[in-house]
């Protein structure tokens, strides 16, 4: 129960960079800004979340 508790944790940064990505890519393939003001803000949450997951 508890490795799955810890998977769940690790895979939230790789879920949250995943969407960056994803909306970066659509942000240059459609030439629309607001899909990369998204990818920002998941690439912020990924960030957020791993330092989050290393300082406790």
């Amino acid at each position: 129960m508890k490795n799955s508790k810890k998977n769940e944790k690790n895979s939230t940064w790789v879920m949250y960079l995943t969407l960056s990505c994803a909306l970066s890519t659509l942000s240059i393939v459609m030439k629309n800004p607001l899909y990369a003001v998204g990818a920002i803000f998941f690439g912020i949450c990924a960030i957020l979340t791993t330092l989050k997951k290393n300082h406790k």
